[in-house]
């Protein structure tokens, strides 16, 4: 992080703000404990079947999307001079696991793009979702990781380059990133970036409302 960066506050948040890094260490045990013993006692006794069985259990406890491990270093940084990112963050998502372990000790590679490199930003909800098995409902509740509405900020750079940045966290009710969401885009918009929010979603979140139901009858209403 820039040593030039400055910590303020805004509305009880603190800047700079890591907006999608993991609070707790517990997940990334369950993804990596249980798995590392099991592979060191294969190696003690020298059981290549434990050592399969390690390695398969490890990726089924990722696969099982129960959480988002990639948070350890898809995170991003807002601060008073602009938004630090992971370059990584797309990327590696069938084998993401040394840059998980470096992102969770502090080691992630970031670059840094300042508010006055930015065109303007765009809050990107997909309204063509996942519909459900031959159900009625009209949209697919975010309960798990995969097979929902995809929901990000894509940066448009002045040079035309295009960052996408994950929202995900923000669904949980009682995430912190759903709480300040809105301050968040005030303080960021005060810095001249102009934001594209189609669905009104920054809207839904400062009158405190279910902004995925509202983005559904926005989309109605624009046709």
């Amino acid at each position: 992080m820039n040593d030039n960066q400055k910590n303020i506050t805004i509305k009880n948040i603190s800047i700079p703000f890591c907006f999608g890094k993991p609070q707790s260490v517990f997940p990334l045990l369950c993804l990596f404990v249980v798995p590392d013993i099991i592979f060191v006692f294969s190696l003690i006794f020298f059981n290549l079947f434990s050592i399969v069985f390690a390695i398969l259990l490890l990726f089924m406890i990722y696969g099982s999307g129960f959480y988002d491990f990639r948070r350890y270093y898809s995170y991003f940084v807002i601060t008073d001079q602009g938004i630090i990112y992971s370059p990584y963050q797309n990327k590696y998502t069938f084998f993401p696991f040394v840059e998980i372990i470096k992102g969770a000790i502090g080691k992630r590679k970031e670059a840094f793009v300042p508010f006055k490199e930015i065109k303007f930003g765009k809050i990107n909800f997909d309204t063509d979702g996942f519909k459900g098995f031959n159900t009625s409902v009209i949209f697919r509740p975010r309960y798990l990781y995969f097979a929902r509405e995809e929901f990000t900020f894509i940066i448009i750079q002045k040079n035309q380059n295009r960052i996408a940045l994950n929202f995900d966290v923000a669904c949980y009710p009682n995430s912190l990133e759903r709480e300040v969401f809105c301050a968040l885009f005030k303080y960021i918009n005060s810095k001249g970036v102009k934001i594209k929010d189609r669905y009104s979603i920054i809207n839904s979140f400062c009158a405190d409302k279910n902004f995925i139901t509202e983005a559904y009858k926005n989309k109605i209403n624009i046709g």
